[in-house]
């Protein structure tokens, strides 16, 4: 994984297992802001609260809670534990730009 700067980091290897796809976090490259602008990627504020789950929110703007992980890698949070509660949590839009920007 390489760090630095304040952009974001892009999955390179994605497998599956039982169906699902995973993502190799060993395998992250950087996203800069200007790669964020080039391929068009907005995002929805949110504030999270008591009961707030990754997987829910996936579920309402992507229409899949297995897409947790975009939200996730976009946040560089991992879990829901490590979102503290009033933090403000980016939702990537739309889910087609996004994915092509992670190359998955």
């Amino acid at each position: 994984m390489k760090k630095g700067g304040q952009g974001r980091y892009r999955f390179r290897n994605v497998s599956s297992h039982r169906g699902r796809n995973i993502v190799s976090m060993a395998k992250l490259t950087h996203l800069t802001a200007s790669d964020i602008n080039r391929h068009g990627i907005t995002t929805i504020k949110h504030t999270w609260k008591v009961g707030d789950k990754m997987q829910k929110l996936a579920s309402k703007h992507y229409g899949s809670s297995t897409l947790w992980w975009v939200i996730a890698w976009f946040n560089r949070s991992p879990t829901d534990s490590h979102i503290d509660i009033g933090a403000t949590v980016y939702i990537p839009t739309p889910l087609g730009k996004v994915i092509r920007a992670l190359r998955v």
